[in-house]
């Protein structure tokens, strides 16, 4: 996360022994909302990184590393869960 107004960057690792899409979503939600409480601020929008394959529309269509997410929208459900933009790259 940056903090816009001083450019601080925040981070928090996480590990997840799933790749089932659903518990990632949930994951990544608590993580990027415990973030924002961290900083005090609300999240604007989210940028996700993955390994292997995604379509823009958050479709991830391959990834060596959590294969149990090919073929799984972790864009738009992450977005529903967050309630704000969310890109996949």
């Amino acid at each position: 996360m940056v903090e816009v107004a001083t450019n601080e960057v925040v981070d928090r690792e996480v590990s997840s022994s799933s790749d089932d899409g659903p518990t990632l979503v949930d994951t990544l939600a608590n993580l990027v909302v415990g973030l924002g409480d961290r900083t005090g601020h609300e999240v604007a929008a989210v940028g996700l990184g993955v390994a292997g394959l995604a379509h823009r529309s958050g479709v991830v269509h391959y990834s060596p590393n959590l294969p149990g997410l090919s073929g799984f929208p972790i864009g738009p459900e992450l977005q529903e869960a967050l309630g704000v933009p969310v890109v996949v790259g």
